[in-house]
């Protein structure tokens, strides 16, 4: 089994640079490093530092959106990711739910996200898109490589959709057992049991001395 860590919300980015640090010399797999604008610190520039002070473990934003950030805004950023972090990181979206709340905007429906995925695709490929009046718009130097797209995914339709448009699925289900062995299952029949190893589930929450949340515990 694998193991991911989330870093905590409420500390500095040079904070969060030394939690990925001391969770790869822990042995963690990977690191998902919040994107949330009511912390007031941005996670690609905290996942940026942290893939310089870090060589081995797989870094993500937990959870990016696509209500503030534009599909070519979001291409660039995952684009540059693998250029400071190649092969070890990935692009995880989500409906925006805090974002939504604090910028007086609905979450994202599933039909945005169905929309929105294959343009990323596109962009990351280096292929043309058109974006309003702006037609034929791409990144001129990509990188084909990747980043994996997953999907921040709540339920069994989110669950469903990751499976037809994305390369796997972040999963918030909880701690009890039986929630996550339905979800396990689940995730199995809609990724048809080949990309079930590229999900993610979150299913515990670590608590420091003090009682403060301080991450989760992520099996993969």
């Amino acid at each position: 089994m694998k193991i991911d860590v989330m870093a905590p919300t409420r500390i500095s980015i040079p904070q969060t640079v030394a939690f990925v640090n001391k969770s790869e010399k822990s042995g963690a797999t990977g690191v998902g490093i919040p994107d949330h604008l009511e912390f007031g610190r941005d996670g690609f520039i905290a996942l940026a530092l942290a893939s310089q002070n870090s060589s081995r473990v797989q870094l993500y934003p937990a959870v990016t959106n696509i209500l503030t950030r534009h599909p070519f805004q979001l291409a660039v950023l995952a684009r540059s990711m693998q250029e400071l972090a190649p092969n070890r990181n990935k692009l995880v979206i989500g409906i925006g739910g805090t974002t939504a709340l604090h910028t007086g905007m609905g979450p994202a429906t599933r039909e945005q996200i169905r929309e929105v995925i294959p343009i990323l695709r596109k962009l990351l490929q280096g292929e043309a898109v058109t974006f309003g009046s702006s037609n034929a718009e791409r990144i001129e130097d990509p990188d084909p490589r990747g980043p994996e797209i997953q999907f921040a995914a709540s339920g069994p339709k989110s669950i469903k959709l990751a499976a037809e448009i994305a390369d796997g699925a972040l999963v918030f289900v909880g701690i009890s057992d039986g929630i996550r062995n339905e979800t396990v299952e689940l995730i199995g029949q809609a990724f048809n049991n080949e990309k079930y190893v590229r999900g993610t589930i979150i299913d515990e929450t670590i608590r420091n001395d003090n009682g403060n949340r301080a991450g989760y515990i992520v099996s993969v």
